[in-house]
């Protein structure tokens, strides 16, 4: 009714259509607390006509949706989403909406689901991945690049070594952050699938830089033994191939918790 009858022909389906891509955005809904009741259950401090199925944060204050209570002598009791709740529409798409997209975007992207996730979610995810590996390959490259000049730079050859075993697995760490990022803003955080995708390129990553960490270090503490003559030269390669071992194996256990492996024992 804030709305004159011409306008709400047009934004009765918008608003309908925002409130609906806040909830795929953030599931506020919360069904178990709809009652069977026709006439519904009293809550206590709201009247009741009112029903209160779940909660949303604005600005720093919380914003109940509810449903009102509508009596159709034809029908009987209609529960509708209630004036107030509508008048907040507004604002929960401008703070959990997607924008332009969510307003425009064909209603098939959001119609169409599978897996728990909508048509745009997946083709979203999709571009993220391959755009994402693009962006975070060269970002990543020009990371290690950067470092190799400020190791270069120092005394001490450690940090020469980190510097070179950072180029590849850089990549990996800012494509699952980026994945994170994106994925967080596309509501996918909240499958189990998305989550555990971006902690396995984590994994990738940490195993995959400490591998070329192991093989630059061990390459430096040769050159050092074998120009001072040390016996340690010819333990070196015991460690290295121990070191790796054990890397891989705990990679591999990491993994395996995350894809939900039961690896305590």
């Amino acid at each position: 009714s804030a709305f004159s009858e011409s306008e709400q022909a047009v934004q009765g389906p918008l608003l309908a259509r925002r409130l609906y891509v806040v909830s795929v955005r953030r599931h506020p809904f919360q069904p178990e607390k709809v009652s069977n009741d026709p006439a519904g259950v009293p809550e206590v401090g709201l009247p009741e006509d009112r029903e209160r199925v779940g909660t949303l944060e604005v600005r720093g204050r919380q914003v109940d949706l509810l449903l009102a209570d509508r009596y159709d002598p034809g029908v009987g009791h209609r529960w509708v989403f209630a004036q107030e709740t509508v008048a907040e529409i507004p604002s929960l798409y401008r703070r959990h909406g997607f924008g332009w997209v969510g307003d425009h975007l064909p209603p098939i992207f959001f119609a169409v689901s599978f897996a728990g996730l909508a048509l745009w979610q997946w083709l979203s995810l999709l571009l993220l991945l391959f755009l994402g590996f693009w962006v975070s390959r060269r970002l990543g490259h020009l990371l290690a690049l950067f470092s190799r000049r400020l190791a270069a730079r120092t005394g001490v050859s450690w940090d020469d070594a980190l510097a070179e075993a950072l180029d590849g697995p850089a990549g990996l760490w800012l494509w699952s952050l980026l994945l994170w990022a994106g994925g967080s803003w596309l509501g996918l955080m909240t499958t189990d699938v998305a989550k555990a995708l971006v902690k396995l390129l984590a994994i990738l990553a940490t195993t995959w830089f400490f591998l070329r960490l192991l093989d630059r270090l061990s390459s430096q503490w040769s050159s050092q033994a074998q120009e001072k003559h040390s016996l340690v030269f010819g333990f070196i390669p015991i460690f290295k191939r121990i070191g790796r071992i054990l890397l891989v194996t705990f990679g591999l256990l990491a993994g395996l918790h995350v894809a939900g492996v039961p690896v305590t024992t």
